[in-house]
């Protein structure tokens, strides 16, 4: 599974990084610490998944991903995180919210509801 993880908060970016590797070896993660970042890194690469902060500099994350549905671009599921609790109301119908902290062991359980089945296994 490829995904790509957007937060302004460079620590907090990495550490989303580096507990997503070291979940599993299936997943293949880069990192934005901008939405406008994020946005080139969508237009020129395909992502399973996309782990977004909601309030960011210039650009939110829910800005980016309504940016993405109108160029109709945004063909992954996106996964938002907020500090505050009250950005809930903007999170779009179909996106999965976390409170952070995030829960890591829910985030990776939700992450394995959107894991496309492997070829050949339960089907």
């Amino acid at each position: 599974m490829k995904i790509l993880v957007i937060d302004d908060e460079e620590g907090i970016c990495d550490l989303l990084v580096e507990m997503c590797r070291c979940q599993s070896d299936d997943y293949e993660v880069d990192q934005a610490l901008s939405a406008e970042e994020a946005y080139v890194k969508l237009c020129g690469n395909h992502f399973d998944v996309v782990i977004s902060d909601v309030k960011m500099k210039n650009l939110s994350g829910v800005d980016l991903y309504e940016r993405l549905k109108q160029e109709d671009r945004c063909h992954m599921p996106f996964v938002f995180l907020s500090g505050t609790p009250e950005t809930y109301w903007r999170i779009p119908d179909g996106c999965k919210f976390f409170e952070k902290p995030v829960r890591l062991q829910a985030l990776f359980d939700h992450l394995l509801t959107l894991t496309p089945p492997v070829a050949g296994k339960g089907a």
